[in-house]
């Protein structure tokens, strides 16, 4: 938040927000909810589609499904990386190879490396979807 707080324009490319077992993120062009209980979505164009009237979840065009399974793909990332790192370092001991494995990788982990996963993971997508030739509905 340093720089939005000395006036300047975001770094991030991509929102996203969790209440409870939903998550959402919103990019310049397209918001996704996603309700895995329910394994439901909504996904919206925001460009073409302001208002959020034409949930293009379900969309069989390819450049749209590319678009959705991204965003999701890149939404359960981040929602995966979740971890209360305060009480896995406080409890992680080592021990045999896995929990050593595991232990060592928890030491490692910051709270901001999720974000920037999503971050850099959602960068590289648009940058593919940028291109004149996808054509979403």
């Amino acid at each position: 938040l340093a720089p939005v707080a000395a006036g300047k324009a975001s770094p991030r490319v991509v929102a996203v927000a969790s209440e409870y077992r939903a998550s959402a993120l919103v990019t310049r062009n397209w918001k996704l909810a996603y309700f895995p209980e329910q394994n439901e979505g909504r996904l919206w164009n925001r460009a073409k589609d302001p208002k959020e009237e034409n949930d293009l979840f379900g969309c069989k065009d390819s450049s749209v499904s590319e678009v959705r399974n991204g965003l999701l793909l890149a939404l359960l990332r981040w929602r995966a990386q979740q971890d209360p790192l305060g009480y896995l370092r406080a409890h992680s001991i080592g021990g045999a190879p896995t929990a050593a494995a595991a232990t060592n990788h928890t030491r490692h982990l910051k709270g901001i490396d999720a974000e920037l996963a999503l971050q850099e993971d959602v960068t590289r997508l648009e940058q593919v979807w940028d291109k004149p030739t996808l054509i979403a509905v």
